[in-house]
């Protein structure tokens, strides 16, 4: 069998994602025909070789992939234990779930659509920029905005040498004091939601994700959670064409469009 990168054979195997795989090899925890890994791109043979973390052996097996699409209440945390003892998204889902790891993030303060796997392969196609897969949000900000707050959105901000700008920006609705808007983006950074709106000086109040990808938070209440269907886990693995020779290459998919609203 080809080797692959450990990084990739502990995410596709549904022990954790490939960030969390790489903290884990800098922190001794990940051995290899027993001796202790400590560096990142060390390839292995899953066939041949005894991969262990933590001591427990590490078997790579055929599963199916289960998807849970979460409605993330304000005040949680995207995170599965927290020292603090904040409460955390993984309180939300149901007990009998094989271990399954959060695909992105939503901030402390936002809300909205949170997805969830145990396929590795798929949340890393999901979340890595050439994929383009659509985030899609409703945005509750102070006041009304001027046409030139807008405008400086839409132009959005740098980030590390690589501008930040929205795919498609609309309004909505307006309160009395207040305004929402809908956002579409193709990729997940660092609060980019928030430091968009904070390009025209305007201060978001509420941050909701409606959708990702081909997933919409549709009916489900907060802090509800569903799994879903293997028809529309299929449709997400077609959106970041998993399994065509193009990915495999590494090659750009095509942009994807708008999905639909809720």
């Amino acid at each position: 069998m080809e080797k692959i990168r450990i990084q990739k054979f502990l995410s596709e195997a549904g022990i954790c994602s490939r960030r969390s795989a790489e903290k884990w090899l800098l922190q001794g925890r990940i051995t290899v025909n027993g001796e202790v890994l400590s560096q990142v791109g060390v390839r292995v043979d899953p066939e041949e070789d005894t991969i262990e973390v933590d001591g427990n052996l590490i078997k790579k097996t055929e599963r199916e992939t289960v998807v849970i699409a979460l409605y993330k209440p304000p005040a949680y945390l995207c995170s599965e234990n927290d020292p603090e003892g904040r409460r955390t998204v993984y309180e939300l889902l149901p007990e009998d779930l094989p271990r399954v790891f959060s695909i992105g993030r939503l901030d402390w303060h936002s809300e909205g659509l949170l997805l969830f796997t145990n396929d590795g392969e798929l949340a890393n196609a999901m979340m890595h920029p050439s994929t383009q897969v659509l985030r899609e949000y409703e945005v509750k900000v102070k006041g009304h905005p001027t046409k030139r707050a807008i405008a400086a959105v839409t132009k959005g901000f740098m980030d590390e040498g690589h501008r930040i700008v929205p795919i498609e920006l609309s309004y909505l609705r307006r309160t009395q004091k207040n305004c929402w808007y809908r956002i579409i983006l193709s990729e997940g950074r660092y609060h980019e939601v928030r430091r968009l709106f904070e390009a025209g000086d305007l201060q978001v109040l509420r941050l909701k994700r409606i959708s990702y990808g081909t997933v919409e938070l549709r009916r489900l209440e907060v802090g509800e959670c569903r799994q879903i269907s293997t028809t529309e886990v299929q449709l997400l693995k077609d959106t970041c064409n998993l399994g065509q020779e193009r990915q495999r290459r590494g090659g750009r998919p095509e942009p994807l469009g708008p999905p639909r609203a809720d």
